[in-house]
């Protein structure tokens, strides 16, 4: 389960299985795999990538080292044995099924890829999320930002782009980051350059297993199952949880990148520690008090990430950030008001 000052680390090194290849108005997939370690107050754990690409029907499957160094390598995906190229793949009793372009699926659709881990594609079928299946969409990216005529800007230029964008529509969606298992990356779908021709300008935001796995059951968080309080304390805490999931991938920003991430951080733990004490709570009035005292400490430290010079010390303020922030508090409150905590 998943601890939120961690959500941005991965101490599983695996490859992400589910990423595409797309021609025409089709999407290429890539991933990003944020592990949530369990924490503890003086721990804080550095996160790792785990990023799949796919070019024609070889994978190139980018992977983090334990340093958190990227390394390459291409890998041929083998079809299963019972399938030969152009049949179907085995329905494996997934229900009903509607296969869609990618410009049809919404947030909240469950989907298995059109062949099963096929390195190319342009549409996905959608199918229950009560049974087993390949993906979760929780949100679109709109590349607003580039013009009809604009050229494609690159797949490292979409690829920070989405890790960027689609981590921070992790925590509306799930409600609650740390319910989220630890065997659950985040991955998308974006434009080719062909499909970027014909006008494609969005990246679809999935979740995926680390090892390939299907998924059972959705992801979607319900503010039914949740009583008033708990409902608080996650949309107080919301935005910094935004914050933690949008964390650079350690070896792959700069620290002037690094540094406007960590100002982020500054904000939303400011405007926390303004806002939780001025919340009525019943339950947890105490220990919200000493989390905020502990936010306090860490600014000091977030603020020095914010200004560092280099690298080194840039992450060591945020391994320092992450444990003064008062982990071991969270706990508390969270066993107090029943939410998850492993």
């Amino acid at each position: 389960m998943a601890v939120w000052a961690f959500v941005a680390s991965l101490v599983a090194l695996f490859p992400v299985a589910l990423a595409l290849g797309v021609v025409a108005l089709g999407r290429l997939a890539g991933g990003r795999g944020r592990g949530r370690g369990l924490a503890t107050a003086a721990l804080a754990l550095a996160g790792a990538q785990v990023v799949a690409l796919a070019v024609g029907v070889s994978w190139t499957v980018m992977e983090d080292d334990v340093s958190g160094n990227r390394v390459a390598e291409a890998r041929e995906r083998e079809r299963p044995d019972d399938e030969e190229p152009g049949g179907e793949a085995p329905d494996e009793g997934r229900g009903e099924r509607e296969e869609l372009v990618f410009g049809d699926v919404e947030a909240g659709d469950c989907f298995d890829t059109v062949y099963g881990m096929e390195a190319t594609a342009d549409s996905v079928t959608v199918v229950p999320c009560e049974g087993p299946h390949d993906g979760e969409v929780f949100g679109a990216v709109q590349l607003t930002e580039y013009l009809p005529d604009d050229a494609f800007p690159g797949a490292d230029v979409l690829l920070e782009h989405a890790e960027r964008e689609c981590s921070r529509l992790v925590p509306p969606y799930v409600l609650d980051t740390w319910a989220v298992p630890l065997d659950v990356t985040t991955a998308y779908y974006r434009p080719e350059p062909e499909g970027w021709e014909w006008g494609d300008r969005e990246i679809l935001c999935f979740f995926g297993q680390l090892d390939g796995e299907p998924l059972t059951g959705s992801l979607r968080g319900d503010a039914a199952a949740l009583d008033a309080e708990s409902l608080a304390y996650l949309e107080l805490t919301g935005p910094l949880e935004i914050a933690v999931w949008a964390e650079p991938v350690r070896g792959t920003v700069n620290v002037a990148g690094g540094r406007l991430w960590a100002r982020e951080m500054v904000a939303a733990i400011e405007d926390e520690t303004e806002a939780l004490p001025a919340h009525d709570w019943s339950l947890i009035a105490e220990p919200v008090a000493r989390l905020v005292e502990a936010r306090e400490v860490s600014l000091g430290v977030w603020r020095e990430a914010a200004s560092a010079r280099d690298e080194d010390s840039f992450w060591a303020a945020v391994d320092e950030g992450y444990a003064t922030m008062g982990i071991d508090v969270e706990f508390e409150i969270r066993e107090l008001l029943g939410l998850a905590t492993e």
